[in-house]
């Protein structure tokens, strides 16, 4: 997993090794660890999770011997992994000035979001990208072939509960966060 990432990020978004990277969603680094080789010490890396136990284990794991990585607890609420979060989705202010980052990443976060609060993550995200800077996320996408996949009863992604006071899909009506199909023709 963290090896396709790494490859991705030079080969398809460009990163170089004095780039600053916020990873919104790092998780416990799996992505973040190829990154320790590559980017420089005048660089930066900003991990942020709502999981603190994760937040804390790449802290005391990976910041000692890479000290420009940086990595923030972010208290969002998430019916699914945070339901005690202080904040709100949609009111998440990014603790970075203006234009601070090259590269703002989102892995596996938008896939349990809401459409309002995911638009929410994409002004926030502009707000802190450099001009020129490169944002990169991942999505269950739901368009045609994806109802026509459900319909017949094979979806790659089980989200057949059509949420449409939301504009999304899940595969879970009871907790939706667990799992959020997002809309193409909305998302572009």
């Amino acid at each position: 997993n963290g090896a396709q990432a790494f490859a991705f990020y030079k080969n398809e978004v460009g990163l170089k090794p004095d780039a600053c990277m916020l990873d919104i969603g790092c998780g416990i680094g799996r992505k973040t660890l190829p990154l320790t080789k590559f980017l420089a010490s005048n660089s930066l890396y900003v991990g942020l999770d709502i999981d603190e136990r994760e937040i804390k284990w790449c802290s005391r794991n990976i910041s000692p011997s890479y000290p420009h990585f940086v990595f923030i607890t972010i208290d969002v609420f998430n019916k699914f992994y945070n339901p005690l979060g202080g904040v709100m989705p949609d009111h998440l202010v990014l603790p970075f000035p203006d234009n601070s980052f090259d590269v703002v990443t989102i892995w596996s976060v938008f896939t349990h979001m809401f459409p309002n609060d995911v638009f929410h993550y994409f002004r926030e995200a502009r707000r802190v990208l450099k001009p020129g800077g490169k944002f990169v996320a991942s999505y269950y996408l739901i368009n045609d072939h994806a109802k026509r996949e459900v319909r017949a009863g094979k979806p790659v992604w089980d989200l057949a509960y059509h949420l449409p006071d939301r504009g999304c899909w899940t595969s879970n009506p009871n907790i939706p966060e667990d799992q959020i199909g997002l809309e193409e023709d909305w998302l572009r």
